[in-house]
């Protein structure tokens, strides 16, 4: 029975958890992925702050807002963190605001937290900078400083001590999670009915072809429907894809493609090492009951990946209806026989094309 987390009580909050990083010198892509599983997989209300550079040193009236609102925060701390004043005042902001003990949870990029709690090493450089620049206003520094001194004596988590950017998002999103009190819960109903609906359609039009055929019609007919699904039950599946960002996109028909039937955590290894944060996409693409996990028959310890064939059939329908006014050769991946038969005959295969 499919399950998801749900917030147990109505909260006061706007944004359960405000995402704070500056994006030149943190990974953003990190920051992506976590903000995408925290807001669209968890249910998370996330507003995220990763501008690349703010004029001035005060903070909008929308930002002042949104930290206000925030029941948690996650803040990312660099060597050049400090050389930005807006990156200081939303710390500061960010520290008056949740002075609950295990509300701001900083990560620590490329940093020793000494560094930061004792403002040394670049640090150090850029608030002799500071100093001379606001020496009138001596005490916004020391504001600064000590809310750099605070956030420092936090337990945070450190990138290069984990054993992969996927375990670091799992951590904070567990973090998160824990401080947003979840429990679990069963889908909500309109998920299930769509999910239902969509089920029927395909269960009543495959029937519904069966009346009144012979065995070669039959056959006739299941020999198109593996080629090009019927327009109806391809909509009807179409649906959960259409809902998918881009990055998942990629990661279902892939897996269509080339990892159907594969182990879970050899797929999830492979798609990491073209960046697709394999983890985070395959729970989505399950969310969207585009997958499914099934125990492998040969191997006891081992989960499979798997996929109806009919939402197969989808997806290499989805590639072709996308390429085909274009040459075969120039597509990604190639499906039908006559096309890889006409890229061999043709010689006019690209570098575009992985399978």
């Amino acid at each position: 029975m499919a399950l998801r987390t749900q917030k147990a009580s109505a909260s006061r909050w706007t944004h359960d958890v405000f995402l704070s990083f500056k994006g030149a010198d943190t990974c953003k892509g990190i920051v992506s992925y976590l903000y995408h599983e925290l807001q669209h997989v968890q249910g998370i209300r996330t507003f995220k702050d990763d501008r690349e550079i703010e004029k001035g040193t005060t903070i909008s009236p929308e930002l002042l807002s949104a930290i206000e609102n925030s029941h948690i925060a996650v803040v990312g701390l660099s060597p050049n963190y400090a050389s930005f004043t807006w990156c200081l005042e939303e710390l500061t902001k960010i520290l008056q605001c949740m002075k609950g003990k295990g509300t701001v949870l900083p990560i620590f990029y490329n940093v020793d937290p000494s560094n930061v709690r004792k403002h040394t090493g670049s640090f150090a450089e850029h608030f002799t900078n500071h100093g001379e620049r606001f020496r009138e206003d001596i005490g916004k520094v020391k504001r600064w400083k000590d809310a750099l001194t605070k956030v420092a004596n936090i337990s945070g988590f450190n990138p290069q001590t984990h054993e992969s950017e996927r375990k670091l998002i799992e951590d904070v999103v567990k973090w998160a999670c824990s401080k947003v009190h979840r429990t679990f819960t069963l889908l909500d109903s309109t998920e299930l009915v769509g999910n239902k609906f969509r089920c029927e359609q395909v269960d009543f039009l495959l029937a519904s072809d069966a009346d009144d055929r012979d065995q070669d019609e039959w056959k006739s007919e299941l020999e198109k429907l593996q080629k090009i699904p019927k327009s109806t039950i391809f909509d009807a599946l179409k649906i959960s894809y259409d809902g998918l960002d881009e990055m998942n996109k990629r990661i279902f028909l892939d897996i269509a493609h080339f990892h159907k039937g594969k182990d879970k955590e050899e797929v999830i290894e492979i798609l990491d090492t073209y960046c697709l944060y394999g983890l985070i996409g395959v729970d989505a693409l399950i969310q969207k009951s585009l997958l499914t996990m099934e125990k492998s028959q040969f191997h006891i310890s081992y989960i499979n990946v798997e996929m109806h064939d009919l939402v197969q059939q989808m997806a290499l329908e989805i590639v072709h209806q996308k390429s085909c006014t274009g040459e075969p050769g120039e597509r990604v991946h190639l499906c039908h026989p006559e096309d890889i038969f006409q890229v061999f005959i043709n010689n006019t295969g690209t570098s575009q094309i992985e399978a």
